[in-house]
């Protein structure tokens, strides 16, 4: 009778584990199509958004002798002519011509946003042991002006090796850091702590500063791609995060941020201790992890 329930287990386990290998199979094929249609769609998209802006520089061209004609008949116009072809030709198109370029380069920073997104999609990544104090040092090299400019004093607090993609962490640590830096408050001088620390199976990190702080509303949705909140001034294009949120899904882990309006916010972020070389290339694109399932605090 034993036996018997344990061949009935293993079919049932054997039964599981092809059902498991065929939907695996199958969000595999979903994930590199999902994949090839934005970067195809983007890129034709670019296209497009050059054209608009080649049409728009030959309009204006064409305003401009347009211009150049009515001033030489305008004399026998009336004045209320006059005015209204002064108002069009001077305010209304250059307006207009403006708007389009405007739209135009907000749309083509948004497609060249995609494709990069795409692009480190299809990145193979390379796992590697890392010491994390030197990559962070090196990342904080690289921002220095900025740090510098803003007066931003940088904490290090203990930061474990793991072995995870080195490009990505760069990219990971680059974005987290720059976003803690303009986004500091002019109302004290900003403070970056930078730390770490292993906790189960995953190894975890965190960027907190004293800047403005974000919404509890906005701390889920700012992973989200183009999505942005707080100081809508400071120049970007909503596509750090997202990003951000890509590469640390792609090593089986999470991020999430604490934060409070006028206190400062904290980004936390897993990376898991047992990855190997397939795991690092197959994550998908197209997945809906939770990037708030691991707890995090403000310190």
């Amino acid at each position: 009778m034993l036996d018997k329930v344990v061949v009935q287990l293993e079919d049932a386990r054997d039964n599981l584990e092809v059902r498991v290998h065929e939907r695996t199979s199958k969000l595999k094929a979903i994930n590199e199509e999902l994949k090839r249609f934005t970067y195809i769609m983007s890129h034709d998209l670019r296209n497009h958004l050059v054209n608009f802006n080649g049409f728009a520089e030959e309009l204006r061209f064409s305003v401009d002798a347009v211009t150049e004609t009515i001033d030489e008949v305008k004399q026998s116009l009336t004045d209320e002519q006059q005015a209204t072809l002064e108002e069009h030709l001077n305010e209304d198109i250059p307006e207009y011509l403006a708007y389009i370029n405007t739209s135009v380069d907000q749309m083509k920073r948004m497609v060249d946003a995609m494709l990069t997104l795409a692009r480190m999609e299809s990145r193979q990544l390379e796992p590697e042991v890392i010491e994390m104090r030197e990559l962070v040092r090196e990342v904080t090299t690289s921002l220095s002006t900025e740090i510098r400019e803003q007066d931003v004093q940088i904490v290090t607090n203990v930061l474990p090796s793991v072995k995870a993609d080195r490009f990505s962490l760069e990219r990971i640590f680059t974005n987290l850091i720059h976003n803690a830096v303009i986004y500091s408050s002019p109302e004290r001088q900003p403070i970056i702590t930078i730390g770490g620390y292993k906790d189960n199976e995953s190894t975890y990190f965190y960027v907190q500063d004293n800047g403005i702080g974000i919404s509890s509303d906005d701390t889920t949705a700012i992973f989200d791609i183009f999505k942005r909140a707080g100081d809508n001034s400071v120049a970007g294009d909503g596509m750090g995060l997202a990003l951000v949120k890509n590469l640390v899904m792609r090593h089986r882990g999470t991020i999430r941020c604490d934060s409070q309006v006028g206190v400062g916010s904290r980004f936390t972020f897993s990376i898991a201790d047992d990855l190997d070389n397939e795991e690092l290339s197959e994550q998908p694109l197209a997945s809906k992890q939770n990037a708030g399932s691991q707890p995090a605090s403000v310190n």
